[in-house]
């Protein structure tokens, strides 16, 4: 099992954590985490990500998590990719953004806080962007970021509703994908939607398990 935290807010505590859990035993995940967080003694925030390989081991877990009185509030299929991209499209539309400009507005339109801009000189950025684009509009993008030296994350996919459905989608995970492989990493994770579940396949993710959140102080 893993913790991952956030950093420390400038006012101090609380700082969330999240206990990632591959097959683990559902009761040693919520064991952990709540004897942490007493041990903290300031309330600190906790969710459990606790992802299974097959379906009757899921169903298991989600007995024990609602018999502790947790309750799931996010479902989703993980995939990952680690084959060979298909060769990438020729288009002028898609492109690894690179301008503080185009950040500024892909920031706001995602409505998260923006990438850090030193990541568009970076060699080696922690987080990568690719906008498919009409002029100065932008249309859709993916964020590739890296988790270790050999897998990258996929994270906001996403294409506006009156540009869907003309490969936009499949454009940018293309791109994102040949960018990956062209400076050396050999896995692509991520979680996917209902619509995404479906799309991935063809680009040749396989799925390798189900992630269920189970956020603290949201029981039944």
């Amino acid at each position: 099992m893993l913790v991952m935290e956030d950093g420390p807010r400038r006012s101090g505590d609380p700082r969330n954590s999240e206990y990632v859990g591959m097959d683990a035993d559902p009761s040693a995940m919520m064991d952990t985490a709540e004897r942490d967080a007493a041990a903290m003694n300031r309330g600190r925030k906790f969710a459990l990500c606790a992802i299974y390989s097959d379906e009757e081991r899921m169903t298991r877990a989600e007995t024990v998590f609602r018999e502790r009185g947790y309750r799931l509030i996010m479902r989703e299929p993980m995939f990952v990719h680690d084959g060979i991209p298909k060769p990438l499209a020729a288009t002028t539309t898609i492109r690894l953004l690179n301008d503080p400009e185009e950040l500024r507005r892909l920031a706001k339109q995602c409505r998260r806080r923006p990438m850090d801009p030193k990541d568009l000189s970076n060699l080696n950025p922690k987080i990568r962007a690719f906008i498919a684009s009409d002029g100065d509009e932008i249309l859709g993008w993916v964020k590739s970021i890296r988790c270790d030296d050999n897998t990258t994350w996929v994270s906001d996919l996403f294409v506006r509703p009156e540009y869907r459905r003309q490969g936009l989608g499949t454009q940018l995970m293309t791109a994102m994908l040949f960018d990956d492989r062209q400076r050396g990493y050999g896995r692509s994770v991520l979680l996917a939607s209902h619509a995404g579940a479906a799309l991935y396949p063809g680009l040749g993710y396989r799925q390798i398990g189900t992630l269920l959140l189970y956020p603290a102080g949201r029981k039944y």
